[in-house]
């Protein structure tokens, strides 16, 4: 579950909104000091994406509400991490929907399926564009994930 001192952004985004979230939260993160690899999907590999999130001691995923479920890549990249056995991580979930969520719903899904026991800072999910609220919350969810993160050489 440790990982070295760098949090990992899990992200996909379908029209944007998303996407405008994830160069915030990079942002924000990298003046606090953290070292971030930011991981779109579908444009990474498996292998990239695995590999980051390994070795990460935190992990963000950021995705929309597609269909009331995950942004399908987002689905399929998870379901690999938890074929990985890549347990027991501290992670935070934002995301935006457009009239109703569900993805919040899925990740719950898998992470059960595959017993990945990951600790997770509360979600958040904005309607559209994120509000200036949006933007304040999330900040306030970061700062407890770096309170939170265990480094460990691996």
């Amino acid at each position: 579950g440790y990982g070295q001192d760098v949090i990992t952004v899990l992200w996909g985004s379908m029209y944007g909104l998303t996407e405008t979230m994830v160069n915030h939260v990079v942002e924000f993160l990298r003046s606090k000091g953290k070292v971030v690899n930011s991981i779109r999907v579908p444009e990474s590999t498996e292998s990239d994406i695995v590999t980051s999130i390994f070795k990460s001691s935190a992990i963000i995923l950021a995705m929309p509400t597609y269909e009331y479920k995950m942004f399908p890549p987002m689905a399929h990249a998870l379901d690999e991490i938890g074929r990985k056995r890549i347990v027991n991580k501290l992670a935070f979930r934002f995301g935006s929907y457009g009239w109703s969520g569900g993805a919040e719903k899925e990740l719950l899904q898998i992470l059960d399926t595959h017993k990945m026991n990951w600790d997770f800072i509360e979600s958040h999910e904005f309607e559209g564009s994120a509000k200036l609220d949006d933007f304040t919350v999330i900040e306030g969810k970061l700062n407890q994930l770096i309170e939170r993160m265990v480094p460990k050489t691996i």
